[in-house]
């Protein structure tokens, strides 16, 4: 019974007409796309929580880029273990991310979120140079246990953040662009996570990149302090 209905499923599909070629995207449409990802970067211009918020999240995955492309060669080449201790490494700070899932309502209430976003940060930077001196799993489990503690509130707070600063006419745009600069971020980050390794060492590495995210802690402290009333002004696109 089980294999008829993936017959039946094969023979819809083959009814489907297509030419094979991918559809073109027209020179208006990537002029299309540059103006919106500009006018979402403009929304984070135009505050200044908003542009903390860009910086230090920014900063942050620029660390944290390479740490993820280096974490495989460190558990393998720096601390010999094998391939089967990675269940349990991604355990650890998967199980303490959903734990911590239970107190995002409880620190939502007590703390706004520009307040547990630089203390979040921060305790990451620090949590991510620690992983250098490392030298049992354990000790690797423990810091990954800890930084998935901090991981869940920081997204619940970057998310709110952005949905009640951003004007709702600009909200998708500013969504759009903020992650474009978050995954650019890491992902040049990971580029260069190779070389670096080889120029200064893998453990020096995650010390450079705690360092990285301890620089983005500070700057989006000070950028998101309200210490003057700021609001988002909604953005003309067409200029006018």
């Amino acid at each position: 019974r089980q294999a008829l209905t993936f017959v039946a499923s094969a023979m819809q599909v083959a009814r489907i007409g297509s030419s094979g070629a991918a559809p073109r995207r027209s020179e208006s449409q990537g002029r299309s796309m540059r103006t919106e990802l500009w006018a979402g970067l403009a929304a984070f211009a135009g505050s200044r929580l908003l542009l903390g918020l860009l910086v230090g999240v920014g900063l942050t995955m620029f660390g944290l880029g390479a740490v993820n492309a280096l974490l495989v060669p460190f558990v393998i080449g720096e601390l010999g273990l094998s391939e089967t201790w990675f269940g349990a490494l991604e355990a650890s700070q998967v199980v303490s991310m959903a734990a911590s899932g239970a107190l995002v309502a409880a620190l939502a209430t007590r703390f706004k979120p520009e307040r547990v976003i630089p203390v979040g940060l921060a305790g990451i930077g620090l949590l991510i140079a620690a992983v250098a001196p490392t030298k049992a799993v354990w000790q690797l489990m423990l810091i990954l246990f800890f930084v998935g503690w901090l991981v869940t509130p920081l997204q619940a707070s970057a998310a709110t953040l952005l949905q009640t600063e951003a004007p709702p006419e600009m909200l998708g745009r500013a969504g759009a662009a903020f992650n474009a600069v978050t995954t650019g971020a890491s992902v040049a980050s990971m580029a260069v996570a190779g070389s670096l390794a080889v120029a200064i060492g893998t453990r020096s590495v995650f010390v450079v990149c705690g360092l990285v995210v301890l620089v983005a802690a500070m700057v989006s402290g000070l950028l998101l302090r309200r210490d003057t009333p700021v609001s988002a002004k909604p953005v003309d696109v067409a200029g006018r």
